[in-house]
């Protein structure tokens, strides 16, 4: 089995030496570059779909940017929204959020991602960060990472002490943790609502705040193939939930179900978990209080998360 701990660089640099660093401005401004035009490239490299206005999107498109290991920065309070990232090539993008009162909105990732690190780093001191209407769930392996675990999709950097908000998100797939943010053990806090996460490994859902909660959310394991690069850590050697070091973290009408792991929840390091309504299959590790939880969850996708790159990217709220 390999090691549950999970580790992520401290520094944004790990994604690539040749990583293109772009504010999230600079970024829109690229787009805004090149004629207007129905499938026309831009400067910046996006494909825009749809039906276009220079400097504005409707409901009715998105952007197309083709990964190749760019970093775009997101400053205090500006939004990054209504693009889809193509990692179809096997090049690695990631986003940054570096200010609070920021948002990430209507964004989806296609293809299987071959990179290294995360894709979204939340490094923002102070302020609220909301992440909504988000995909990512086509997979990862390990092909592209000198990491034992491979890439991850979320990481909130242990530096930060934002209240992040994750809303109708689909994190599928990724072997170094979905949602990685057990730094709110010691500041900020994380919320889900309505979120899915399948088949990632050491975690889905990994945080450890007394402030943070799961609300209408479901996490599980199977035995579903991304590809190789696993060297035997698979897609099912991960807990739906892990808490650790604080808490009690309180979970609201969610439904979990264990997977190669027996334990469905567990806590480490003196955290707890509040289990107040939903249901499970499997069993728990460490501190799990219990209220109405049934043993019989519903795994299906909750209304509103996004099932494709494509459905994540148009959505017009």
């Amino acid at each position: 089995m390999a090691q549950e701990s999970s580790t992520a660089d401290r520094t944004e640099s790990s994604t690539s030496e040749r990583n293109t660093v772009l504010t999230r401005r600079s970024y829109v401004q690229s787009i805004v570059a090149g004629a207007a035009t129905r499938l026309g490239i831009t400067a910046g490299g996006v494909t825009k779909v749809g039906m276009t206005v220079v400097g504005a999107l409707t409901a009715e498109e998105y952007e197309v940017l083709k990964a190749d290991g760019q970093m775009v920065r997101i400053g205090e309070g500006e939004t990054f929204e209504n693009t889809l990232i193509d990692l179809t090539r096997g090049r690695s993008f990631t986003l940054v959020v570096n200010g609070g009162g920021s948002v990430i909105r209507n964004i989806g990732f296609k293809g299987l991602c071959r990179g290294s690190g995360f894709q979204i780093l939340v490094t923002a001191s102070s302020g609220e960060v909301i992440v909504e209407n988000l995909y990512l769930g086509d997979g990862a392996t390990k092909e592209g990472s000198g990491h034992e675990h491979g890439p991850g999709a979320i990481f909130c950097n242990n530096e930060g002490d934002s209240d992040v908000t994750f809303r109708y998100c689909n994190v599928q797939g990724y072997p170094n943790s979905g949602f990685y943010c057990s730094n709110t053990g010691d500041s900020g806090s994380v919320t889900f609502e309505n979120c899915y996460g399948k088949n990632n490994g050491v975690a889905t859902f990994h945080c450890a705040g007394p402030d943070d909660s799961l609300r209408n959310c479901v996490g599980y394991n199977d035995d579903t193939d991304y590809g190789p690069g696993y060297d035997g850590f698979t897609e099912r050697n991960g807990y739906p939930v892990w808490v650790g070091s604080s808490g009690p973290v309180t979970i609201e009408n969610s439904h979990f179900a264990a997977g190669a792991y027996p334990e469905t929840l567990r806590t480490h390091g003196g955290g707890s978990i509040d289990f107040e309504s939903g249901s499970y299959s499997g069993t728990f590790r460490g501190a799990v209080r219990t209220g109405n939880v049934a043993t019989d969850p519903n795994l299906s996708i909750p209304e509103g998360v996004p099932k494709s790159a494509e459905e994540a990217a148009i959505e017009s709220t």
